[in-house]
């Protein structure tokens, strides 16, 4: 079943999130199949229920590394 997941990175650089021409973001869309898009500082991810928490978590994670640059 398909989820749509709206994340607020908190102190997190989207544009150095998502990369040099989306790269980064890419490579997780890619790696889980999902979609990911931002707006306004949301993140939204949407995909299969378990792509989506798969993809969050890397999220998460790279955000958590930007934050200690």
């Amino acid at each position: 079943m398909t989820q749509k997941l709206q994340m607020q990175l908190e102190g997190c650089d989207i544009g150095a999130l998502f990369g040099n021409m989306d790269e980064h973001i890419n490579h997780v869309c890619k790696a889980f199949a999902v979609s990911i898009t931002t707006r306004d500082g949301v993140v939204t991810v949407v995909g299969e229920e378990a792509n989506v928490a798969a993809a969050r978590q890397v999220i998460e994670s790279m955000c958590a590394i930007l934050r200690k640059n």
